[in-house]
């Protein structure tokens, strides 16, 4: 019985850990309100979940504009195994709320067999599984199924792999076959890829830990790439549709400006690491901090925690006598430098060969890196007890408080070079700054001054990471409070939890109510486009249209890139698109779609070419923001 209990209570850590992260949902039974989860996944999910009733695997969504390859855009993930099983089960709120809470928990349990696996004891590897599944990356995803269905399976294959690569056991590499072909039908083949190549960095680092005949490498090394190719075979039922829609739907190409956008720039990694509070939550940041750099909170946030660095740092001191961390530091750089895109020198290039000219927004690299920062955290703590931990902790405070007030100075100088930062927001940005505590009246006068603004941004971002950092550097001084740390690292454990789950409640997008999810019933204008069910409607409600029978239009063309981060930058127009008006009837495939993205969000321009193009694909309906200009 004891070594039963030994053996789940991490595991049961770190489920309470999850529980009490989303505990709106976990405990007090609230649905998804905010974020983009209502307006993108939900009413997909509803469409998944009719198509399981009925006993049908859904090959085509007919209630997408004009129709859409709903298996071969993959990111719903409809030959899914857990999809399959949930939204058979559950209604599409209470299968999103189970997937996202049951995904999660699964990325910190295969995160702790995978640090076991590697040697690490059972606090340690608890450590490791919460940092992971807590990190920046799934707070910021939180609202989009894919990220957790995709990432939780890093862990898995990285442990699987590692043993064929230590032990040769066979067993492992079918496994490892196995993990790769549910991943690639989990909904994101960016996070698919992105397992591959950490792979292959895995596989061609192995010396670094197990030195091995040359041969011997080769032979597993081989095996990886089998295993690979293996799984792809597997999920073809996935892979070939999509490689296909990829091929004859994609018009343009993917030039390099698409490929390198949302790339991490270097002040922006070292504020997501120190003080994610600082840029990353308020929305006045955007047009001067995000825009001009042509990157975005939400694809660029990679905190792991504060304390978490800290022990990563102490774990790294450990690498001339342990081969491990060499390995898992190369790796973790590797994925760093990844991240930064178009910011890493020879990264246009890199972006030319395959796998890397199929995907944009390089900053979701960062949850690769949370893997080798939890697992590098997790040797830290089995090294609390070393003498010179005090020391430790003042070189760390001090050195990441002098990278804070660096990194702040930077990212106000930016701001301060700017027109973009206090502008009157555009038409989309107008609920979000309204979400966050503005009035309508503060946007409209221009009361948000920027002297007074800034000066409470940095405040209220700085205040929390400098007073822990400072905290940190006086308990280094004293013996005995780091002492009493020492022998009590699960102290240290929750610390790291409570740091993970509040900066997450204060960063997460999807928000959690009791509003019931049922459209069709609640909201007198689905109500009243119900009575025309079948027919195409323009909105800025995204897909929520189709959960009354309506055809919504969606942007699933790929955009003209450097026009819409310019036209982002405009005075009153962030989060806005520009095009040219030289186009009849139809749009040319550098402009971007003009239904779906356009007209929703500004139906002031419309024109005569529009209303034709409305009248030429059978679309009678344009819904229109209570806020934003008439339609001309």
């Amino acid at each position: 019985m004891k070594q039963i209990v030994e053996r789940i209570w991490p595991l049961a850590v770190l489920l309470l850990a999850v529980v009490l992260w989303y505990w709106p949902a976990t405990l007090l039974g609230q649905v998804p309100s905010g974020g983009m989860a209502p307006l993108g996944d939900l009413p997909l999910f509803s469409f998944l979940g009719q198509a399981i009733e009925s006993g049908r695997v859904p090959l085509w969504n007919e209630l997408a504009g004009f129709g859409s390859p709903i298996l071969a855009e993959g990111q719903l993930g409809v030959l899914y195994p857990p999809h399959r099983l949930l939204f058979g089960l559950f209604e599409a709120r209470t299968a999103f709320v189970v997937s996202l809470v049951a995904h999660t928990v699964l990325a910190g349990w295969l995160t702790y067999f995978c640090a076991r696996g590697l040697g690490q004891s059972r606090g340690a590897s608890l450590l490791a599984g919460l940092v992971f599944c807590g990190q920046g990356f799934f707070m910021a995803r939180s609202d989009f199924a894919w990220a957790a269905t995709t990432a939780c399976w890093l862990p898995l294959a990285v442990w699987t792999a590692w043993k064929w690569l230590k032990d040769g056991s066979i067993g492992s590499l079918l496994g490892l076959a196995g993990v790769l072909a549910i991943q690639a039908t989990a909904g994101h083949f960016q996070l698919a890829f992105m397992t591959v190549i950490t792979l292959a960095g895995l596989s061609l680092g192995q010396r670094l830990v197990t030195p091995s005949k040359g041969t011997t490498i080769l032979f597993r090394c081989g095996g990886v790439a089998l295993a690979i190719l293996f799984a792809a075979g597997l999920a073809a039922a996935q892979l070939v549709p999509s490689a296909e829609l990829a091929t004859v739907g994609d018009t343009r190409g993917r030039s390099g400006s698409y490929l390198e956008s949302h790339s991490t720039p270097p002040w922006h990694l070292l504020a997501g690491q120190l003080v994610p509070t600082l840029v990353h939550s308020d929305p006045l940041w955007s047009g001067s901090t995000w825009v001009p750099w042509q990157a975005s909170p939400h694809e660029t946030l990679g905190y792991v925690g504060l304390l978490t660095l800290g022990l990563a740092v102490l774990g790294l001191a450990d690498w001339k006598s342990d081969r491990r961390v060499r390995l898992w530091a190369v790796l973790l750089l590797v994925a760093l430098a990844l991240s930064l895109g178009r910011y890493l020198p020879g990264f246009r290039s890199l972006s030319g060969w395959p796998g890397f000219a199929w995907f944009p927004a390089p900053g979701r690299w960062s949850v690769v890196a949370g893997l080798w920062w939890a697992l590098l955290a997790g040797r830290g703590l089995e090294r609390l007890d070393s003498p010179r931990l005090g020391q430790w902790c003042q070189s760390f405070s001090l050195v990441a408080i002098l990278a804070i007030a660096l990194t702040a100075w930077a990212l106000v100088s930016t701001a301060s070079e700017t027109d973009a930062f206090f502008e009157p927001p555009g038409e989309s940005s107008h609920a979000t700054l309204l979400e966050h505590g503005y009035t309508t009246g503060d946007l409209m006068s221009r009361s948000l001054t920027p002297a007074t603004e800034m000066t409470r941004l940095l405040a209220t971002g700085l205040a929390i990471p400098v007073l822990v950092l400072a905290a940190t550097a006086v308990l280094g001084m004293t013996a005995a409070p780091i002492g009493y740390l020492a022998r009590r690292p699960g102290l240290v454990v929750l610390f790291i939890a409570v740091d993970l789950g509040g900066t997450a409640m204060l960063l997460r997008p999807v928000r959690f109510s009791w509003d019931t999810y049922a459209p069709a019933d609640t909201s007198p204008l689905l109500k009243r486009l119900a009575r025309h069910r079948g027919s195409r409607v323009i909105s800025p409600l995204g897909r929520l249209p189709m959960t009354v029978g309506l055809a919504p239009f969606s942007n699933s063309s790929l955009p003209e890139i450097d026009v819409d981060w310019k036209s982002r930058s405009l005075p009153g127009a962030r989060s806005l698109y520009g095009w040219p008006e030289d186009w009849w009837p139809l749009p040319p495939p550098s402009r971007r779609d003009t239904l779906g993205v356009l007209l929703p969000r500004m139906p002031s321009r419309q024109s005569e070419a529009d209303r034709s193009m409305m009248q030429w694909t059978g679309t009678r309906r344009l819904v229109v923001d209570s806020q934003s200009p008439a339609p001309r």
